[in-house]
């Protein structure tokens, strides 16, 4: 198969997850929610396909690229003065604080070239994603 073939499912994700990135308006938690659900899901998916050799550099570097414009954004909507001092809203700021971390991590594992780093990397934002998606 070859390279262009198998990133196909990949540029599947990233179009499905550009389109979820929402504008403006105020800090709606429930929405907040499903973003770093979405988010944690696509950088997992992204982070195992590379680190498994499947998607190319160029093509993961830009889903993180996008995953860091749109978490800087859901991060700013949390920090809004009508979620702060919102327990639900302090969740889902920290939990936005390890996808980042996670998303950076996959950045120094494309820069040193360690798939298997980036697949383990797959399986915390995965586990991460499940916990976001059971919680209220």
């Amino acid at each position: 198969m070859t390279t262009a073939r198998r990133a196909i499912p990949g540029a599947a994700a990233l179009a499905l997850s550009l389109s979820l990135v929402r504008c403006g308006g105020g800090t709606d938690l429930r929405q907040a929610r499903q973003d770093l659900v979405s988010w944690s899901g696509t950088l997992a998916i992204a982070a195992e396909q590379w680190g498994r050799g499947l998607d190319p550099t160029p093509f993961t570097r830009t889903v993180s690229s996008a995953a860091r414009d749109a978490l800087k954004e859901t991060a700013r909507d949390l920090a809004q003065p009508s979620s702060q001092g919102d327990a639900a809203a302090a969740e889902l700021q920290g939990a936005a604080r390890r996808i980042e971390a996670g998303r950076q991590a996959l950045d120094a594992a494309i820069a040193r070239r360690d798939g298997p780093a980036a697949v383990r990397l797959a399986g915390e934002l995965e586990a991460l994603r499940r916990q976001l998606r059971t919680e209220p």
